[in-house]
């Protein structure tokens, strides 16, 4: 798991609010995320997303009810805080959304939605953290992030909106009932290689029921400050980098293989990270940088198997390149000897 993906500490803090509801014990859950039971969770405090995922390994164990995610996922849009209430205001579903992902760094820096309109469908789809989403606790916070989508929709406009397709990529579990009450029974399809949300094409144009423009426009400036001072990554960077970190486990990613992965041309690609400040070359040196340096302090790899970890042919060119970015040689950072 790359160390230096987050989650905001509001979205753990949703968590055990929910465990808490269930009649849980939750003092060794606040402990698990280093949250105080008696205060409120900043949505710019952030926590390794590892730990996140311990958490819902936690109250899954503590709960074993397979639709605890789904059914934690309805909490109020209020409780969202700042943005919850910036989607809240805005006038349209649309437009809702369109908010909503632009402000998703603000809630992690690697996990996504994306947002597809098409004639016969607007699509949400979810990047999950890792490429899997296999293990129980991504997969309960995909369950989570999917739940908590339909459920913010349903209350931007007061009505029972349904999707057309529920796609889950992982396998079914054992007790469907909260997915089928949740999602609809007939919408419902795992092991789908995707997590996605499909909704009828029209829903894009509803009306939100509480829809102020005067007070959607000073809420989203006080979200684009909270993102300046968190120095998140704008929403291209965010998903370039999630898939640098991916295909870096299997060689060297090019514009190419990175613009295939996220469904864009090479010069779209190009083009929105030029438009964020950001480029190709730039972002790739920066992501190989910040897990060479994890896995150095990790100390189960050896230089050499750091090297080949992040994309280098030659452990000459990988000193080199380290030492320009740190300005140290990578033995410094601890990492142990090849074993024989």
């Amino acid at each position: 798991m790359d160390r230096s993906a987050y989650v905001s500490l509001l979205k753990c803090q949703l968590v055990l609010s929910f465990a808490a509801r269930e009649g849980l014990r939750t003092e060794r859950l606040y402990r698990l995320v280093d949250l105080d039971p008696g205060t409120e969770a900043p949505l710019e405090g952030r926590i390794e997303v590892g730990r996140y995922f311990a958490l819902w390994e936690a109250v899954m164990r503590a709960r074993r009810d397979p639709g605890a995610p789904v059914r934690a996922g309805t909490s109020a849009l209020e409780s969202h805080g700042l943005i919850g209430f910036t989607v809240m205001t805005s006038a349209t579903i649309g437009d809702a959304l369109d908010r909503g992902l632009r402000l998703q760094p603000l809630w992690t820096n690697r996990g996504y939605w994306e947002r597809e309109d098409r004639s016969d469908a607007l699509c949400l789809r979810w990047r999950p953290w890792s490429r899997t989403g296999a293990e129980l606790g991504e997969r309960c916070a995909c369950e989570y992030a999917s739940a908590q989508m339909l459920s913010g929709l349903r209350q931007l406009v007061d009505r029972a909106i349904g999707p057309t397709r529920a796609r889950f990529g992982h396998r079914a579990p054992e007790d469907l009932r909260a997915h089928q009450e949740t999602f609809g029974a007939q919408a419902l399809q795992f092991d789908a290689g995707t997590y996605e949300l499909e909704f009828s094409p029209e829903i894009a144009a509803y009306p939100v029921r509480l829809a102020n423009r005067a007070l959607v426009a000073y809420l989203e400036s006080q979200c684009d400050e909270l993102l300046r001072r968190s120095r998140a990554d704008p929403p291209w960077v965010m998903r370039a980098r999630t898939v640098l970190v991916d295909l870096l486990r299997h060689g060297q990613p090019t514009l190419e293989s990175a613009a295939q992965r996220l469904g864009v041309s090479e010069r779209t690609l190009h083009r929105v990270l030029s438009a964020e400040g950001a480029s190709f070359t730039r972002l790739l040196d920066t992501t190989r940088a910040e897990l060479a340096v994890q896995y150095l302090r990790d100390g189960r790899f050896s230089v050499e198997q750091v090297a080949e970890l992040v994309g280098f042919r030659s452990v000459s060119a990988f000193h080199r390149a380290f030492k320009r970015w740190t300005g140290a040689s990578p033995g410094r950072f601890g990492a142990k000897s090849p074993t024989p």
